[in-house]
């Protein structure tokens, strides 16, 4: 279900449905249950604490390419401590997280936050993120070029990478002043 003008705590009971279903778990009460666990545990301990597979590397070698990188995040306000525990605070220059500036993504505004820290214009700028209707319809009425990452559900053509080195390819090297 596409719900492109709604809040993540909106989103979050659709998406855990699906996860749900998409593991087997039969009937609406039971799946309603198990969400609200997973939904009290996220509340406890945020449960997006992991970095990806090759984040630390493929940042690194985009930080020594000499790009420029941040992070937009829907989020609690609890995500540079998560991106810290995660070991990936030292790559990124800033965070732009929902909570703090008060919109989500896909609200443009909150992806030309970033570009106003970059102090860069919008289509200077890339976003990778992992959810078409936020993030690339987000970076694309922003006026960025978006990657979608991973496999979800795309409802249009898009650029796409499956992993985070594969990044890399993506971005040579930038002649450093």
């Amino acid at each position: 279900m596409r719900h492109p003008a709604s809040t993540d705590a909106e989103r979050v009971p659709f998406f855990l449905d699906e996860i749900l279903r998409g593991l087997g778990l039969e009937g609406e009460s039971a799946r309603k249950a198990a969400a609200a666990a997973v939904s009290a545990e996220h509340a406890r301990s945020n449960l997006w604490s992991r970095a990806g597979e090759g984040a630390a590397e493929t940042l690194s070698a985009l930080r020594n390419r000499g790009y420029r990188i941040g992070v937009v995040s829907n989020a609690d306000g609890r995500v540079r401590a998560l991106l810290e525990t995660a070991g990936l605070s030292a790559f990124l220059e800033f965070v732009v997280d929902s909570f703090e500036v008060g919109f989500e993504k896909p609200d443009p505004r909150i992806f030309l936050a970033a570009t106003e820290r970059l102090q860069v214009a919008a289509s200077e700028c890339v976003y990778v993120g992992d959810i078409f209707s936020i993030d690339v319809v987000g970076a694309r009425a922003a006026g960025m070029r978006a990657i979608l990452f991973g496999t979800g559900a795309a409802e249009e053509p898009v650029e796409r990478v499956l992993t985070l080195p594969a990044l890399l390819a993506k971005f040579p090297g930038v002649e450093r002043a």
